[in-house]
Formats: structure tokens, C-alpha cells, sequence
């Protein structure tokens, strides 16, 4: 079989499931585009079929795979097979050097790591060499020697903190909402059963059993913590008893077991590893109390706003004068604010305990949002760096960066805060620009309104509605085109606003809210002008719709140009027609497979009346030709060319919106009865009318 690696990925996360999925939650559950992932499931679906697999599609339940035991098995064990790193990808190649590093406890030499990789030994000593900061940061080092070989080398922690954070950093999402384990993920995430994965490292079974001796005790300690955290003491006990039945022993001081041993959890940690020694009949030594000691006190703790259950930090007068300073070096000019937020001083104080452990123990904390972080809350980040060095400075200890990015999560929140309990904020005013003011300019801003829901106002416009009197009124625009000429604070966006689009957008607004904007007036006259086009751009529409059938295998230009003529009566308009959406096409597709449909629309001087019709193919539910990656319906709209032209905008971008916001009204165009779509029409027109004039 041949399949992409970002296939591959999609069957195998298929092959886990008996019941069909969702296409939107399975794109989430990858991290993939909704486009993206309807682009794959043609050629998916014929691969499977070598296999005697079926790939089943459904519009209302989704997608699965369906076949026999046996064709399911020969499927799963081909995507086994394509999942093995490619040499020449140097960062699997890597990663599985740094596993097989982390698995071998004795030396081998560098011609097994190189037949185990396919690669020259030059190549594995320069990978090696790529690694070394990586192991440092577990304060581990290599020994290389000839006629020894290569090996590790470090302190019995140090090693497993070093396997715990591989763990994390590789082994994918295995837990489940509530903190608890699904072992079925678990094993998914295994990297390649080939040479073991990694959860070769430790056994599945032995994490399950972990979870559920923890789960049995019923510690309201363990009930605290957050979901990563529980699922890092299950890795780390888990890791501990395989290490221990190895015969690794970690070999703690004295001195520092007496130390731990004064803390308010060491009879907890006395509790579960007599717990575990019964669950797998090994003598435990002492020094793994202290171990797992560490481990209770550096986790996080789901902090939830009150006292209830909050550790003994609060009496801790040394943090509060760390904290002091570090919102001091924070940002001097909010520090006032930020030490009168309750809500943020008690849940620093909850989070700096832990911290100071973790770092006095060299335990690692894994932050899956620390890329995130520094690229969308870059500011943030920078300045908790600063407040980060009041705990060097005064502990000695190095902060990092993962420790760094989950300060950044409580200062920004307090930040934020700060500014609205200044009262100084206002509503922010966006323009959002495509070519002709509506279809995917109303799609973008229906995601925006359904995730910005206060403090904003949104207008949609093309790109010849710029007016001096728009760019005056609005604050800053969101494109999918370059708006430098026009001489205004712009963002440029996805069609489908991703995170990282919608990140930007917050921080801009949150710069706008503070400044100080002229008052809005209204004029009558203006505003009879807008209801008079508007009802009548409304009614035009409703009488005018009509539902069309045409071949399936028409390519999509001929598609578009035979309804330019159904539309225009003219051969010459036809052609006008056809060549502005094709040129409104390069500039982003309108084809929309997660709809279902191509939302086709443009300005233009071939029509005098707003235009809305429909089509659908005729004889089966899809068009046939690649282009339209298989999508049930089109949809066209055009615009006149004219004065009125940011009234038909506005009447066509309501219609466009539905298609993301009413269901109902999606579904009904994708029917085959012209009455129903228009009724459908007709009952989003007359609701919206009276929203917009009543």
C-alpha cells in the first residue's frame, strides 16, 4: 500500500474505532485542516480497498472503516509497516536514536546504532552530537570510547526523569478528561512496534495497574492534582517499578530522606509504595519514599479560585516576598494592580511550590503550550522571563523554559485582568476584506463573532468599497490580500481563521480597546436609504431563486459558465461572469468540502439585480470532476457593479454567514426542492429584516 505519513495517521486513528467519527473531530483529533483531510479520504479510500476494507461515508455520522477481521488485520499491520522512520528524516531518525540511547543500560557499539537506523556510523556519532543538549538538560552525558562503545551516563534519577520526559514529549495525548488513563491511546501512541515504540521503555500494563492502585486508595491529595500531573506520577511510578526490577536503585542520601521526610506528604508517599510493593511483591527500598515525594509535591494542582483543599503555601511568608518582587520585575507600571488580584497571588502561590521543588529536585515538567506560548504571547513570555530570574537569584536554581511558559499562563490572565478592571476599554471596530465583500468575507466573520462575542463590531467589504469614510471608521482590517496600499493597520488571515490568526487578532483588539475613539452618529436619512435597498435586494432574491440540475461531470469552468447563462441570457455577460469568479478563485478557492458546497460570488456589471441560485448534480449526490472534491452542491451570487453596492454586499454576506451558522438553511440547499430551499430563504430573509429594522 502507499500511503502519505498524514494518511497513514488518518487510518490508523480509523483502525482504533468501531463506531463512525466525525470529520471535524477527527481533523482536531490530528491537527489537521477539514480541507486537508477531505482532500486525503478519495485516495484513502482507495487504498483500503486493496485491503477488502471499506471506507463508509456519511454526511450526519461520519466516517469508519468497515471489513472483515481479517482485512482489518492486514490493513492495521501494512500501517505498521509504513510507520517505521525514514533515514532521511533526520528528526525520527533522532528520536529513535535518543529511544534506543534511553533502552540499552549497557554499551553497544555504534554499528549496532547504525544498522538499527540505516545510516553510517559518521552519521549516528553526528546525531549523537545533536542529541547532547537534550540529555544535558537531564544532566545526563554519553561515554564514547573505542572498543567500549556508547552508552549513557548519569545518575539513577537523573535517567529516569530523562525517560519520563521522553515519555511526554513523545508518546502523544493518552489521557482522558477526567485524569485517568485510556489505555487504548496508549498503546496507539506507541511509535513502531518494529523496535519497540516507546513505550518500550515501560510496559502498558504495568501504567495500569499503576492507575488503578492509585484510583483504589482514593487519596483526596491525588484528587487535586491536574490531569498531566496525575498522568506523570503514573508514568513516574510505573518507570520506578520497571527500574526496579532491573535493579536500579537511585541511592538518595540520608540526609535528604530526612529532610523530605518533614514534609506533609511523606506518609502519602509511605502509602503508595507500600501499595505498590503489594501489587507487584517487590521490596521497595526507603529511598524511593523520597522519590516519589518529590514527585506529589512538584506536581501541579488543579487550583479552582478558593481555599478548599489549598496546600500550605498560603502560610508561606517567604513566597508571598517572592512573589512581591517578581511582580515587581514583571511590569513596574501594572505591578500595583496585579498585587491587589486575589484570584492571581493564591494561585501563584499554589503553583510556586511545586515549581521550587520540582527545580531544587532536577525534575523535568513537560508544557505542551510552551511553542504556543512564545510565538502568540511573546510579550508575555519576555516579561516573565524577567520575574523568573527574582527565583535564581534567590534560590539559585535555573528556571526553565517550561516552567517559564506556565508563569506566562497566570501573569497574562492577571494582566488582562488588570486592564478591564480599569474600566478604560471600548468596542473595537473590525473591517474584514475579501474581493467582493461577502461569501468567504462572511464566512470569516461568522467563526470571529462566534468566538468574539463582546467588545467588537464587524463589517464585511471588498476590496472597491475602501473608502476614505471606511478605513476612517474602522480600527484595523483582517484579510486574506495584501492591504499596504490602502495605508491601514491590517492582519492577514486564513480563510478559516486558525488559533494563531484568532491570537493575533485578540492581542490587536486588546491594543485598540484602551485608545480613544470618536462617538458614532446615526443618520436618518442614511438609515431609510439602508432599509429601503435592503428590503428590496431581499425580495428580489426570494422571487428570483432558482434550483438548477447539471451534469456531474461538467469541469468547473463550463459548470460556472453554463449558469452565468442561465443567470445573464447573454453569451458576452456569460463570459464576464465567468472570468471574475475564476479570478476571485485564484485568489482563494471557494470550493468548501467541509460544507459540502462551492460558495461562488463576485461583483460585476454583467447583472443589474443581486443574484442567489443553486445547483445540484444531476443523478447522483456529487460532482464528479476533481476540482470540486466532491462537493453535493454550488452555490452562485453575484452583485452589481453599481452605487447600492454595499447594500447587495450586505444582503449576500447574511446568506453567506447562514451557511456556517443556520444548519437548517445548509441542509435545505442541499435538498433536492427548489419550494423548500426557497421557504428556507425566505424564513432567514424575514428574520434577519426584522433583527436589522424593527
Amino acid at each position: 500500500m502507499s500511503f502519505t505519513p498524514r494518511q497513514a495517521a488518518i487510518v490508523a486513528e480509523l483502525l482504533k474505532r468501531e463506531d463512525a467519527v466525525l470529520t471535524a473531530e477527527l481533523a482536531d483529533i490530528l491537527h489537521i485542516g477539514m480541507r486537508t483531510l477531505q482532500r486525503d479520504l478519495p485516495d484513502i479510500e482507495k487504498e483500503v480497498k486493496k485491503s477488502g476494507v471499506q471506507l463508509e461515508r456519511s454526511r450526519s455520522k461520519g466516517i469508519r472503516l468497515s471489513g472483515d477481521k481479517a482485512a482489518l488485520h492486514m490493513l492495521r499491520e501494512s500501517i505498521l509497516q509504513e510507520a517505521a522512520p525514514d533515514p532521511s528524516d533526520k528528526t525520527a531518525r533522532r528520536r529513535k536514536l535518543l529511544l534506543l540511547l534511553l533502552k540499552e543500560r549497557e554499551p553497544r557499539k555504534m554499528y549496532y546504532y547504525s544498522t538499527q537506523l540505516g545510516v553510517s556510523e559518521a552519521t549516528v556519532g553526528s546525531d549523537i552530537e545533536a542529541l547532547l543538549p537534550w540529555l544535558e538538560k537531564n544532566h545526563l552525558s554519553v561515554i564514547r570510547r573505542q572498543g567500549y562503545g556508547v552508552m549513557l551516563s548519569g545518575t539513577e534519577q537523573d535517567y529516569r526523569e530523562a525517560m519520563r520526559r521522553f515519555i511526554h514529549e513523545n508518546g502523544g495525548e493518552f489521557l482522558q478528561e477526567s485524569g485517568r488513563f485510556n489505555l487504548d491511546a496508549v498503546s496507539a501512541a506507541v511509535l513502531d512496534e518494529a523496535d519497540g515504540g516507546i513505550f518500550s521503555l515501560l510496559n502498558p500494563k504495568v501504567m495500569r495497574r499503576v492507575d488503578e492502585v492509585l484510583t483504589a486508595m482514593a487519596e483526596p491529595r491525588l484528587k487535586q492534582l491536574t490531569a498531566n500531573a496525575y498522568a506523570g506520577l503514573v508514568t513516574h511510578i510505573a518507570i520506578s517499578m520497571e527500574r526496579l526490577r532491573q535493579g536500579g536503585r537511585l541511592g538518595v542520601s540520608q540526609e535528604k530522606r530526612i529532610d523530605l521526610s518533614r514534609m506533609e506528604d511523606y506518609d502519602l508517599a509511605k502509602r503508595i509504595l507500600a501499595e505498590m510493593e503489594e501489587e507487584f511483591e517487590l521490596t521497595v527500598p526507603e529511598e524511593e519514599v523520597s522519590y516519589i515525594l518529590l514527585h506529589i509535591k512538584g506536581a501541579k494542582v488543579a487550583y479552582s479560585g478558593n481555599d478548599d483543599g489549598m496546600p500550605e503555601v498560603m502560610e508561606n511568608g517567604e513566597l508571598l516576598r517572592m512573589i512581591d518582587r517578581m511582580i515587581d520585575a514583571y511590569e513596574p507600571a501594572i505591578a500595583l494592580q496585579l498585587k491587589q488580584d486575589e484570584q492571581f497571588i493564591r494561585g501563584l502561590l499554589v503553583h510556586l511550590g511545586p515549581v521550587i521543588v520540582r527545580l531544587e529536585g532536577h525534575m523535568n515538567i513537560f508544557n505542551p503550550l510552551l511553542a504556543e506560548i512564545k510565538e502568540e504571547y511573546a510579550d508575555v513570555f519576555a516579561r516573565c522571563r524577567k520575574a523568573a530570574k527574582v527565583i535564581s537569584e534567590e534560590r539559585g536554581l535555573a528556571v526553565s523554559e517550561e516552567e517559564i511558559g506556565f508563569l506566562a499562563m497566570h501573569f497574562g490572565a492577571a494582566e488582562e485582568r488588570a486592564l478591564a478592571m480599569a474600566g478604560s476599554r471600548r468596542r473595537v471596530h473590525i473591517g474584514i476584506v475579501c474581493a467582493s465583500g461577502f461569501g468567504v468575507a462572511q464566512l470569516m466573520m461568522a467563526k470571529l463573532k462566534s468566538k468574539l462575542r463582546h467588545g467588537v463590531r464587524f463589517a464585511a467589504y471588498g476590496k472597491e468599497e475602501l473608502s476614505k469614510e471606511v478605513l476612517r471608521e474602522n480600527d484595523f482590517f483582517v484579510s486574506t490580500m495584501d492591504l499596504d496600499a490602502y495605508g491601514v493597520d491590517w492582519l492577514r488571515v486564513s480563510p478559516l481563521i486558525t488559533a494563531a490568526d484568532l491570537s493575533k487578532i485578540e492581542h490587536k483588539m486588546l491594543d485598540y480597546s484602551h485608545t480613544h475613539r470618536r462617538e458614532e452618529t446615526s443618520d436618518f436619512l442614511e438609515h431609510l436609504a439602508q432599509t429601503a435597498a435592503v428590503a428590496g435586494d431581499m425580495l428580489t432574491l426570494i422571487r428570483s431563486y432558482r434550483r438548477y440540475e447539471i451534469d456531474a461531470a461538467l469541469s468547473f469552468r463550463d459548470l460556472l459558465h453554463n449558469l452565468a447563462i442561465r443567470v445573464t441570457g447573454s453569451l458576452a455577460a456569460a463570459e464576464r461572469v465567468t472570468e471574475a469568479v475564476l479570478t476571485r478563485e485564484e485568489l482563494n478557492t471557494q470550493v468548501i468540502p467541509e460544507l459540502g458546497i462551492a460558495l461562488l460570488h463576485t461583483v460585476t456589471d454583467a447583472v443589474e439585480k443581486p443574484v442567489f441560485i443553486t445547483c445540484t448534480p444531476r443523478g447522483t449526490d456529487r460532482f464528479s470532476d476533481a476540482y470540486f472534491k466532491e462537493i453535493s452542491a454550488v452555490v452562485l451570487m453575484l452583485s452589481p457593479k453599481d452605487e447600492m453596492r454595499s447594500y447587495h454586499a450586505r444582503v449576500l454576506g447574511i446568506i453567506s454567514a447562514a451557511f456556517v451558522q443556520e444548519e437548517d438553511f445548509l441542509h435545505a440547499v442541499l435538498s433536492e426542492d427548489e419550494e423548500t430551499i426557497r421557504a428556507a430563504l425566505t424564513k432567514l430573509l424575514h428574520r434577519t429584516y426584522e433583527k436589522l429594522f424593527r
